[in-house]
């Protein structure tokens, strides 16, 4: 996963961990999330993976059907798009 590719709100993993952030901020190979209030923590694209969308997710969103969509930071792309203001589940 390129850092490049995700913008300020998209939610991603960590490697190996596992753990959910949210994007704060992007600049050249890295991106930053809040690990504590009021602070940053930088880490290199290497350790992102894409968050896969699963039943789970889309009954918890209250979405029926996705056909094209396979990461959650995708779908929240295509939201903005649209102007579509949906609050994301995890």
């Amino acid at each position: 996963m390129k850092a490049k590719d995700l913008m300020i709100g998209d939610y991603v993993s960590l490697k190996p961990s596992g753990m959910i952030i949210k994007v704060a901020a992007v600049h050249n190979k890295k991106v930053a999330y809040h690990a504590v209030v009021n602070r940053l923590s930088w880490v290199c694209e290497s350790l992102l993976e894409p968050i896969p969308i699963t039943p789970e997710f889309l009954k918890k969103n209250n979405i029926e059907e996705l056909s094209e969509m396979q990461s959650v930071h995708t779908l929240q792309h295509a939201l903005r798009l649209f102007e579509v203001e949906k609050e994301i589940i995890l």
